[in-house]
């Protein structure tokens, strides 16, 4: 009946809006922490989607993206709590897990004013989840637009106008504030220094939150294989398939060989490029300097032949993957990352291009910095998961 119909409606809108409430998110970036989202994690991302999921853990900070589309590069960066933030809580219903969607550019921006303050000011960053309500709303709006200054500062985000909703109370925000500490010796008090509002979208619900943390999850790989500090060569290949192909195809071979060819178009097929010797981790093979299958030195046997035996001689995984999305991986070096790893993952369900840092890297290298060793951190790595076209993997062989 209508009635008991609008009766479940309105309990679970109840039961939301108490869920909403008692999520609680505020922490104190790290410099490094700052350093590390606004260089390069942010502008990583920045160049696979223009949207993010910020999932927050009583551990760990997560950046996600398209974990809820089929045909997509799915990525995750996961960075431990202790290298972004110097305090950090979080608070909810669901285990203490809270992920909300959020835009990257917005969250680029904010941190770039805070960085642009910090270039003659010293300061703290805090950073917490709260709900306003909309520019020039009757309940506390001031009236303004979107990217105008208010008092101290702030920066007031555009959005709809129109009544609050009650269940909610108000449109959520990840609001970040500079602060000046108080300066013992001079006795100058502090003060805030600039506040940025990032609108954000509503804290996703506890289904979502599963799908997440089943979607983290990297399916059984049985070699990767470790690219070169600078694989620019990697990229050059790449990037010159753009003209020539749709699909690239990639065979990762247990001896250290990796191949990038083009798959599909008139001349892609023909283009492409063999890399020896790289470093293997998980099941390898001796590296067998271009023997053929009989034991004999083969000088003529091309990259492309040599691809197609290692695979029919089970030595290599292969993959057809779509150009654009291996572009968008291999923008993880902006992350500076002191390790690429690739690999296909499962029987063929999706090629993986991971990263790992040093305690020391670049990225995490400014004053306050949590790390320090000379081992890859343990709570801090990049994944990109691209889907393979099932259709084109056939014609490697």
């Amino acid at each position: 009946p209508p009635r008991a119909a609008a009766h479940g409606a309105s309990a679970r809108a109840t039961a939301r809006a108490r869920a909403s409430a008692a999520m609680k998110f505020k922490a104190r970036l790290l410099d490094g922490g700052l350093h590390a989202l606004h260089a390069h994690f942010l502008p990583a991302l920045s160049k696979v989607d223009k949207e993010c999921v910020v999932y927050l853990t009583p551990t760990k900070m997560v950046l996600t993206q398209n974990y809820f589309k089929m045909d997509a590069v799915r990525v995750t960066a996961s960075l431990g709590a202790r290298v972004v933030f110097a305090e950090y809580k979080v608070k909810s219903l669901e285990r203490d897990r809270i992920a909300f969607p959020a835009d990257v550019t917005l969250l680029q921006r904010a941190l770039q004013s805070i960085k642009r303050i910090f270039n003659y000011e010293v300061g703290d960053v805090y950073v917490k989840l709260t709900r306003k309500a909309p520019p020039g709303h009757d309940r506390g709006g001031d009236g303004g637009g979107a990217g105008q200054q208010g008092p101290q500062g702030q920066n007031q985000p555009g959005g709809a106008r129109g009544p609050v909703p009650r269940a909610s109370g108000g449109i959520p925000y990840l609001s970040f504030v500079a602060r000046r500490p108080p300066d013992d010796r001079t006795g100058q008090p502090g003060r805030v220094l600039i506040t940025q509002d990032v609108p954000v979208g509503e804290p996703l619900p506890p289904v979502d939150l599963t799908t997440l943390d089943d979607g983290a999850k990297t399916a059984r790989v049985r070699t990767y294989l470790a690219l070169p500090r600078h694989f620019a060569r990697v990229a050059a290949m790449v990037d010159r398939l753009r003209a020539l192909s749709p699909c690239v195809a990639l065979g990762v071979s247990r001896d250290g060989r990796l191949f990038v060819r083009g798959a599909g178009g008139e001349l892609g097929a023909s283009v492409g490029a063999e890399f020896t010797q790289l470093s293997v981790l998980g099941v390898r093979e001796p590296y067998d300097d271009d023997l053929d299958g009989d034991g004999t030195q083969s000088r003529t046997e091309g990259p492309a032949a040599r691809m197609r035996r290692l695979a029919v001689e089970g030595k290599l995984d292969r993959a057809v993957v779509d150009q654009k999305h291996l572009a968008q991986a291999l923008c993880c070096q902006l992350t500076a990352p002191a390790r690429t790893i690739v690999g296909v993952a499962g029987q063929s369900q999706y090629m993986v291009v991971g990263c790992q840092y040093d305690d020391e890297t670049v990225a995490y290298g400014e004053r306050q910095d949590a790390l320090g060793g000379a081992t890859f951190a343990p709570d801090v790595h990049l994944e990109f998961k691209l889907p393979i076209r099932m259709d084109e993997t056939d014609d490697l062989v």
